[in-house]
């Protein structure tokens, strides 16, 4: 039974992303899938292949007469820069077009630092791996920045975060200007991880939860196939719900009786040196947690029953199929998620959790990189954007 046929193309772009989505096909396929004519076809892909974003490839399995030759998607047309900065440490990737990861290098700051003090760094770290990567020739398609907290997409900038003082308002993308007058695009570290989840194995689930539990805590909500932002970018800020168990204690926005003051990384870090631990970031605790020590592991556990507890509310209103424990806490995932599940699957409906997987990230700590690079990805590469950069400049 024949495939009805998509809304015709009217780009060069359009076509790029079927081929993009499909990565393999013919230009008598083309033709099918699109209703366009075989010379209309021909013009927009040698447009594309002039530009490399396109390949010919090994010919198709002949069906009679002439082999017909594959057009690919060329994952190596250029390559697109991602940092996942954070509060104490920010990573960084060299990506190719398909988003896969060719060379990474971490940053490890003093907490505190300043964008003025940061970035720079970044530039010249990020321009540095270039080299190392061995793609310093290759064409810089865009850079994906994420941050902790709720952003400006539009200004590219911090709008409100606890964690990075001195970052809000501050514009991020002219740090770039030397380096690359390709776009620069940013949004909630918890967002990217979300995008990030949606690649491979659980890009069939359109309904996600991905929580970001590490220093703060955050999440990136995918409903319907969709990254749900809100209205002031401030969807999945449930780090600052108030919780009873919280009551009174202060947290770092000023506030009190927020989820993070009892269950954040940053509270678990406090607790143990006012115990007169020597630990300094929730890295430390997990490491603590991994090594038996009792107190650690107690305090992982009542954060995840602390975190289940709230979630149980987001669960019974989004119905996701999978929550996602991304962030440094997923480092004693067990742990963790013992305790999430307790309050989780006690609170929410027997109905939203009846085929709810709870599972780790797919990609660990390159979850933030990989995730930054799929969002400059898809704005680089989308149809609007290529038909763009096709057009001859007057």
């Amino acid at each position: 039974m024949a495939q009805p046929r998509a809304a015709m193309p009217t780009s060069a772009g359009d076509l790029y992303a079927l081929i993009r989505d499909r990565r393999d096909v013919t230009r008598t396929e083309i033709g099918q899938l699109t209703g366009l004519s075989r010379t209309a076809v021909a013009a927009r892909i040698t447009s594309l292949a002039a530009q490399g974003l396109i390949i010919e490839r090994e010919q198709a399995p002949s069906t009679g007469g002439r082999p017909a030759t594959l057009l690919s998607f060329n994952a190596d047309a250029g390559v697109v820069l991602s940092a996942a900065i954070g509060r104490s440490r920010t990573r960084l990737a060299v990506c190719n077009m398909a988003g896969e990861v060719l060379a990474t290098a971490d940053i490890d700051q003093d907490p505190g630092l300043g964008p003025d003090d940061l970035m720079p760094d970044v530039v010249k770290r990020s321009d540095a791996l270039l080299d190392e990567s061995g793609h310093r020739n290759d064409k810089i398609y865009g850079i994906g920045l994420s941050l902790p907290g709720t952003v400006d997409r539009e200004r590219g900038c911090s709008l409100d975060s606890p964690i990075m003082s001195g970052w809000d308002g501050v514009p991020l993308p002219p740090y770039f200007a030397e380096l690359t007058d390709t776009p620069v695009i940013l949004d909630n570290d918890a967002n990217v991880i979300a995008l990030a989840e949606r690649r491979g194995d659980r890009q069939a689930f359109d309904d996600l939860l991905v929580i970001k539990a590490s220093t703060g805590l955050g999440a990136g909500i995918i409903a319907g196939g969709v990254l749900q932002r809100g209205a002031v970018q401030a969807a999945g800020e449930f780090g600052h719900n108030k919780t009873p168990a919280a009551a009174g204690v202060p947290c770092r926005c000023g506030d009190t009786g927020c989820l993070e003051a009892i269950a954040g990384g940053w509270a678990l870090v406090r607790a143990l040196q006012a115990d007169g631990r020597t630990v300094g970031h929730l890295r430390d605790v997990v490491e603590l947690a991994n090594s038996g020590d009792a107190d650690a592991r107690r305090m992982i556990r009542a954060s995840g029953r602390h975190v289940g507890e709230v979630l149980a509310a987001a669960v019974n209103l989004l119905n996701p199929a999978v929550l996602v424990v991304a962030g440094d806490m997923a480092g004693a995932y067990d742990i963790f998620v013992a305790g999430l599940r307790e309050t989780l699957y006690g609170n929410a409906t027997a109905l939203a959790t009846r085929v709810l997987q709870v599972v780790p990230s797919t990609y660990g700590d390159r979850s933030g990189v990989i995730g930054s690079a799929a969002m400059v990805l898809d704005h680089v590469l989308s149809p609007a954007s290529i038909a763009a950069s096709l057009t001859p400049r007057r």
